[in-house]
């Protein structure tokens, strides 16, 4: 079997080429641009940074009349050197506080997208690609959030080529990002306030990471009694056909699928938090196949995105009693 290391010519696993799935990292965006966009986003980070009650509020209040937020369509309106002026207008409002960079380290996580799975039957499959009704060019995207004065990134997953799941085969699509730790100690002018740990994806995507492709997972990882199943699940009543048949059946997961994501992270003695939003912004086309004799139940899950598969066992008649 196919490992990534020993696979024919043009496998299509998802451990090795052909990488069904081709990842952009965009150009990363800075705390202090979010800051000035949002009251929302200045908010998160003095929350990061340790501040709440009413340290927060005064905080926000003295944001607030300095001008600040200023609207995504008025700052997309203006030239270079205007963002820049807007960008150190908000740094010398923030000059008060002061940061210094202690240490840094490195850390990979798993920002998981979509689990592909099968029935547990010998000769099943499933089939994931796009839809041919999706327009534009992006299968999904990610935006993962810094935490502290880290600055946030988005990512776009487009899937190239078709993968799939057999015979009960647990597949995770996921977006491999490599997250910078760095410790900060926070000042108040020459006043120290507290250690931070700053968290934001590293300006290095090595291609080795960048193509992992699909990840297996444990047959365990797609039972669904460990699953977060949805309330939509789908029934294929076989149990009566020949196990030597085979149906075919197309499904379409429609587009709009949006959800948040948030794991600790740890360095330094110090705790931060990555969280991304992940949004599915093309149709996906499921090619399933099915041997006769079971019958099957197909469910949709709620994180992440994705389905899992049972094969429905007949309940045994009772024992008659003379």
């Amino acid at each position: 079997m196919c490992n990534g290391y020993r696979h024919k010519p043009g496998c299509a696993c998802g451990f090795g080429p052909p990488y069904p799935w081709h990842i952009s990292p965009k150009a990363p965006v800075g705390w202090d641009v979010l800051s000035i966009l949002s009251t929302e986003n200045f908010s998160r980070v003095l929350r990061n940074l340790g501040f709440s009650g009413d340290a927060a509020e005064q905080e926000v209040g003295r944001y607030k009349t300095h001008g600040f937020p200023v609207s995504g369509k008025v700052w997309d309106s203006l030239p270079v050197e205007e963002k820049e002026h807007l960008k150190d207008r908000f740094l010398s409002f923030f000059k008060i506080y002061r940061y210094e960079e202690v240490q840094q380290s490195e850390v990979k996580i798993d920002i998981p997208i979509f689990l592909l799975h099968s029935p547990q039957v010998a000769n099943s499959k499933v089939t994931y690609k796009t839809s041919e009704k999706t327009t534009g060019t992006g299968s999904w995207t990610v935006m993962v959030l810094g935490f502290g004065t880290g600055s946030s990134q988005e990512f776009q997953l487009v899937n190239t080529s078709e993968f799939s799941s057999e015979a009960g085969e647990c597949k995770l699509v996921r977006l491999p990002v490599l997250l910078q730790l760095t410790e900060l100690n926070l000042f108040l002018g020459d006043k120290f306030l507290r250690k931070i740990l700053r968290v934001e994806p590293s300006g290095k995507h090595p291609q080795e990471i960048m193509r992992e492709g699909v990840k297996g997972r444990g047959k365990a990882a797609c039972w669904p009694e460990h699953c977060s199943l949805s309330k939509i699940s789908q029934v294929y009543p076989l149990a009566k056909d020949s196990p030597a048949s085979i149906s075919t059946y197309t499904e379409e997961f429609t587009s709009g699928v949006e959800r948040d994501f948030s794991v600790g992270v740890e360095a330094f003695h110090l705790k931060g938090v990555c969280k991304a939003k992940v949004k599915r912004e093309a149709a996906i086309t499921l090619t399933i196949r099915l041997p006769g004799g079971h019958d099957y139940r197909m469910f949709r899950l709620k994180e992440p995105d994705g389905l899992v598969w049972e094969r429905i066992r007949k309940k045994k008649p009772p024992s008659s009693q003379g």
